[in-house]
């Protein structure tokens, strides 16, 4: 009988040995977090928008003037370099150009008595730095400035010629941005450029006339950028 009792507990004590092994958590696998996303490396990518301008006009016989505002569109491309330091700080060089379709039919000489003008911005670009903060890992936020210039032509009208004008204007731009990474090597921007081309001299047909013409052109653009090499910087944390 005293066999059988220790027996009994003996089978007793294992089988809930038994249960409770099966019942502790077993160790899953490892899992990594994906990798922070590394700013430095070159890229490049397309962006379009639209654009608007002052342009003001001073007739140097008359000493009359007139302004009007351009408007209109624009696509165009870009390439640059960033550099990321001190974790979330990066520090980067970045040139675009862009073909446009900004312009307006202006009445500055029709002002005048002398000619009726269409005015249009054909292109434009810039050259300038960038400084920004990755307030996340994947998003940054930037200020940028630098310089920028644009090919614009006047074509005037005359009472019996036609007169047609190209000139490329230069200046300072200025402006600001955030730029997102979506996927991997991918990444979504969205600025503003203020470039101010300064005043500069047309001459007319009419009687030797010049026209002082200074132009202010500002912008907004969404672009889409591609940065080769690597694109994470190593896993920001491990879980077990």
């Amino acid at each position: 009988m005293k066999t059988i009792l220790l027996a009994s507990v003996a089978t007793i004590a294992l089988c809930s040995a038994s249960a409770f092994a099966a019942d502790m958590p077993t160790k899953g696998p490892a899992y990594k977090a994906e990798p922070m996303f590394n700013w430095t490396g070159f890229y490049a990518g397309v962006s379009g928008g639209y654009g608007w301008s002052k342009e003001h006009q001073e007739n140097d016989i008359t000493l009359l003037s007139g302004s009007d505002r351009l408007k209109g569109y624009f696509l165009g491309g870009t390439v640059g370099y960033n550099w990321q330091f001190n974790s979330n700080w990066v520090f980067g060089v970045e040139g675009d150009w862009s073909g446009a379709n900004i312009d307006k039919a202006a009445a500055f000489d029709a002002l005048l008595g002398i000619t009726a003008d269409t005015i249009r911005i054909n292109s434009f670009g810039t050259a300038r730095a960038r400084l920004g903060y990755a307030a996340t890992d994947r998003t940054l936020w930037y200020v940028t400035g630098g310089w920028g210039w644009a090919e614009k032509k006047i074509d005037e009208q005359p009472v019996v010629l036609l007169s047609s004008t190209s000139k490329t204007e230069s200046g300072w731009a200025a402006g600001a941005g955030v730029e997102h990474a979506i996927a991997n090597n991918w990444s979504l921007k969205l600025e503003y450029i203020h470039i101010d081309l300064g005043h500069k001299d047309f001459a007319t047909v009419a009687a030797g006339i010049t026209n002082r013409v200074s132009e202010k052109l500002d912008i907004v653009r969404v672009g889409v950028n591609y940065k080769f090499g690597d694109w994470g910087k190593g896993p920001v944390s491990a879980r077990y």
